[in-house]
């Protein structure tokens, strides 16, 4: 039995993405219009299907490389307090915080708090914090809801108006 390796890591960690991904998308309506434009499921499950077909590839890689290194779990573990290591976890988080609770809250107040910690986290001046989350927003919102015509969650918005 060959010894787990780099692109094994990769392999599997990209197979677990994507099937989230796949269920997540799974959830999203299927909406067909008459001039045969996919809904928002399509892009979601073709990154999903992607993804799968990518880790697929790395794990099967990683079993036929030659002087493939094997991992060194306590390597590993030993880095994990590296900064940039800390970043991936923390966007991560956010990401996955933004998944469960954008339709509970709003896309505007989950975007918002989510990009705040990321900008807070890699030390961008306040300003120019607030300026680029109100154009992130403004234009991610003029996208969805002026060309594709798709409604964002408004959460608790949606008691108010």
């Amino acid at each position: 039995m060959k010894k787990i390796n780099k692109e094994h890591l990769v392999g599997f960690f990209c197979i677990i993405f994507a099937i989230t991904a796949l269920i997540l998308s799974s959830k999203l309506p299927k909406i067909k219009s008459e001039y045969n434009i996919p809904g928002p499921d399509f892009f979601p499950t073709l990154l999903g299907v992607g993804i799968l077909l990518c880790g697929i590839f790395q794990v099967i890689y990683g079993y036929f490389k030659k002087n493939a290194v094997p991992v060194n779990f306590k390597e590993i573990f030993k880095n994990i307090k590296n900064p940039q290591i800390i970043n991936v976890f923390i966007t991560i988080g956010l990401i996955l915080f933004f998944l469960i609770f954008f339709e509970i809250i709003g896309f505007v107040i989950c975007l918002t708090l989510m990009l705040v910690v990321l900008m807070i986290r890699f030390k961008v001046p306040v300003l120019k914090m607030i300026i680029s989350i109100v154009v992130f927003i403004v234009v991610i919102i003029l996208i969805f809801e002026g060309i594709f015509h798709i409604t964002l969650p408004l959460g608790i918005f949606s008691l108010i108006l």
